[in-house]
């Protein structure tokens, strides 16, 4: 096989089964990232780069056939963010530091994992990957186990929580005492208290809408019902309105602390994520590779190739029982294939230009 004249038709790629190949490879792989990559596969031109791709997928397969495969979880994307971590002032989403966090605790998994027994080649790769217990804490003092800001992130913000529970528990009991008198008095347009413009209003009649001071917020389409803020609670709604936004302000003050913290770490951070997207191009091929009970081929500078007991990874993802192929050719220039209607000729020449696509790729073979 002459790796300088590898055969990139899209045509061939789709004749061939590579698409289906490469289509499993995008989907199976568990960082985002790594669908174009995949979707993109083409040949190496150099024997160097095949061998060094599949040495380092060589070492998960083995790991596959041990029944101990690398506990890998999805890689969250941060590459839309991570750069900006470097530019003070900026500032962290929740959802970006639950990607943080994710990293973070993949990171450290993969290199307890990754040991020189092992994972020689690996292990010099998860030297690099971050593992740090302080940084996963920081954010899990923030942070519950839906990613929403704790009550008692920092003391301020605790303090303003329970003044908001108990300014929203004296609003309640205030309204319900106006609502109790107003039902009673048959004021009432509709049948509970309702909400208008973030205030706690009653639906009173028109009519009646005099009969209890305060402000109106709305009117109902019909005209026939006007929501009334109670002069009672008017300042309790004010300051209910005030403690919320002092509460965003809190929450943006502590989401600006926490990423300042992770200022400092961002190149370690940004290489983490590197490595993992790479760990993940392989770890994908050797999930692959396991799944069609393939082998690492060799490669050769004579142009022989010799195939034993190889079966189409098409029938395997198909599900489908199929003759394997032994195939000889060393000095060779033709092949040539004779043989009834139907008796596997074309799925010979295919399987064989798969195969071939396949190893220029790093990829192994059902052999």
């Amino acid at each position: 096989m002459n790796l300088k004249d590898s055969i990139c038709s899209p045509d061939f790629y789709r004749d061939t089964g590579f698409d289906v190949i490469r289509c499993w490879l995008k989907d199976n792989c568990l960082c985002s990232l790594n669908q174009d990559f995949f979707t993109h596969l083409s040949p190496f031109h150099k024997p160097q780069d095949i061998t060094d791709s599949q040495v380092h997928s060589d070492e998960f397969l083995a790991a596959f056939q041990r029944k101990d495969p690398l506990p890998l979880d999805t890689i969250p994307d941060i590459s839309t963010w991570i750069s900006s971590l470097e530019i003070s002032g900026f500032q962290l989403s929740p959802e970006n530091f639950q990607q943080l966090y994710q990293i973070l605790l993949i990171s450290s998994v993969v290199k307890r994992f990754l040991t020189k027994m092992n994972f020689p080649l690996w292990h010099i790769h998860g030297r690099n990957l971050i593992s740090s217990k302080s940084a996963q804490s920081e954010i899990e003092k923030v942070f519950d186990d839906g990613f929403q800001i704790k009550d008692d992130a920092s003391p301020e913000l605790k303090h303003l929580a329970r003044s908001l529970i108990k300014t929203e528990g004296g609003i309640k009991e205030t309204m319900q005492k106006v609502f109790i008198r107003a039902k009673q008095e048959n004021w009432l347009g509709g049948d509970q208290i309702v909400l208008r413009n973030g205030r706690s209003v009653l639906p009173l009649k028109v009519s009646q809408k005099r009969k209890i001071k305060g402000i109106i917020q709305d009117q109902s389409a019909t005209g026939q019902t006007a929501f009334v803020e109670p002069l009672e609670i008017i300042e309790l709604n004010n300051k209910l309105t005030e403690l919320q936004f002092d509460i965003t302000e809190e929450k943006h003050r502590i989401l600006r602390e926490l990423t300042a913290f992770f200022h400092p770490m961002s190149d370690e951070i940004q290489e983490s994520f590197n490595i993992l997207k790479y760990l993940d191009q392989h770890f994908t091929i050797a999930k692959l590779a396991h799944h069609i009970k393939a082998i690492r081929p060799e490669i050769n500078n004579n142009g022989h190739i010799i195939i034993n007991k190889a079966v189409n990874p098409l029938f395997t993802f198909a599900d489908k029982n199929a003759v394997s192929l032994n195939l000889v050719l060393k000095n060779e220039k033709i092949l040539l294939l004779s043989g009834p209607n139907a008796g596997g000729k074309t799925v010979v020449l295919k399987s064989l230009g798969l195969y071939a696509l396949m190893i220029q790729c790093g990829l192994f073979i059902p052999a």
